[in-house]
């Protein structure tokens, strides 16, 4: 009952600990603005959440400008396509866009470039090398036909942006066939893939006559940057990995300590970012924590296995939710799975017996000296008399032929010093009655 209590208490702290990351900011901006919007880090579903939002708070406050500072070596299509949407939908509501090379803008980076009606870049930075990841042939056509229409949109030319994506392109004295198209700040405008070369933001904003209004520059805060790290490919699944270890190995603690601590917050990190990310909801961290316990309700207060199984279901799903999609969240369960498998193996088989291991590892050894006997032996106390060590209800201890052995009733209850009778041996199982 210790370690139920134990898991309901840790299941309380993952839930109040990831709502507290989850706490939300906000803000006011006047009319007549330019947002300088960071589109910064991978290109996952927390960047796509950070950019989509704050368009819409630019779309809201009616910004003359919007600015997008890029710095991405690429991500995600499906997150592209919605800041795609986002920014097509602030042009269509006679906002400004402007894209803004800070340094990289390689992969998914080409389209949010090319989607500003105005590119500007500074010196050193680059664009290209947009070919998807792992390839496949049919998405790379769909996303080169993509990135050739949105430069095309925008008055370029939509053959180098398609250059960028697909090796197959052959573009004389640019490109030749069988490599992809990156390209300086200098060489994209003389392509016309760029408008502009400049130092910072101030000479952006003198350039385009924008530095005498009021600037809104919007910071990737705590929050987001934990989401967008999360929507990567290793730190969630280790932070999930890590807190269940954790929680598995704080179980067999006798008290709360630094395994718990570490359990709480690799989980609740990983769920907070999950949500912010907009990968999923609290549904998916509540099913989890319920499927904590219902394991926990299993464990300790043995049932006909409904508990059990049930909270396998629930924390099989919570994992499997919070990936995002049910492709994704299903290798992400099986990843966790096997790594987990694993790792349990390895701590069992070569961690010290002492301590914690000590708990979760079988070292006792059976010793007769123990008072331990085999099957063999105690079929010859069948007849022998004795006395009943504790309460018998059924089961309990009895001294028979001066040695403290495990016995139960028929079902009987009998009382502590009563004489006992042992009536029956099957296995280990000694079965007594009154005498």
């Amino acid at each position: 009952m210790k370690q139920l209590s134990k898991l309901i208490s840790i299941s309380a702290l993952i839930s109040v600990v990831a709502s507290l990351l989850f706490s939300a900011n906000s803000f006011a901006a006047g009319t007549n603005s330019v947002f300088i919007i960071p589109v910064k880090g991978e290109v996952g579903p927390a960047l796509s959440e950070f950019v989509t939002s704050n368009l819409a708070k630019a779309n809201e406050s009616g910004a003359k400008t919007v600015i997008l500072e890029i710095d991405t070596l690429g991500g995600r299509i499906d997150n592209t396509l919605e800041i795609k949407d986002a920014i097509n939908d602030t042009i269509n509501k006679g906002i400004e866009v402007i894209s803004f090379v800070n340094d990289e803008a390689q992969s998914a980076g080409v389209m949010l470039t090319m989607l500003g009606q105005k590119v500007a870049m500074v010196p050193g930075s680059s664009m290209g090398s947009a070919e998807v990841r792992p390839f496949d042939e049919k998405i790379n056509s769909a996303w080169t036909g993509e990135l050739k229409a949105v430069a095309e949109a925008r008055g370029r030319d939509g053959n180098l942006v398609a250059a960028m994506a697909d090796k197959d392109i052959m573009i004389n004295n640019i490109k030749e066939k069988g490599k992809l198209l990156n390209v300086s700040a200098k060489q994209a405008k003389e392509l016309g893939l760029c408008d502009t070369i400049v130092n910072n933001k101030q000479e952006l904003l003198e350039f385009y006559g924008l530095k005498d209004m009021t600037i809104v520059e919007i910071q990737q805060d705590f929050k987001t940057k934990i989401a967008s790290a999360l929507s990567g490919r290793y730190l969630g699944p280790i932070l999930l990995i890590l807190g269940i270890i954790a929680i598995i190995l704080e179980v067999f603690t006798p008290s709360f300590g630094i395994l718990g601590t570490v359990g709480v917050l690799s989980l609740s990190t990983y769920f907070a970012g999950s949500i912010l990310a907009g990968r999923s909801g609290w549904g998916a961290a509540i099913l989890f924590i319920a499927g904590i316990l219902l394991i926990g309700i299993e464990a300790y207060i043995p049932g006909f296995g409904a508990a059990g199984i049930g909270g396998l279901a629930a924390l099989s799903a919570g994992i499997v939710f919070s990936a995002g999609d049910i492709v994704s969240g299903l290798w992400l369960l099986l990843l966790v799975l096997v790594i987990l498998i694993v790792t349990l193996w390895l701590l069992l088989k070569y961690m010290p017996k002492t301590g914690i291991f000590e708990k979760i590892v079988l070292s006792t050894q059976m010793k007769s000296e123990l008072g331990y006997v085999s099957s063999a032996v105690e079929n010859e106390l069948v007849g022998r008399e004795g006395i009943a060590a504790t309460v018998l209800r059924p089961a309990g201890k009895a001294e028979i032929a001066g040695r403290r052995i495990d016995v139960t009733t028929e079902g009987d209850f009998i009382s502590k010093g009563t004489a006992i009778k042992v009536v029956k041996v099957e296995g280990s199982k000694v079965t007594v009655k009154v005498l």
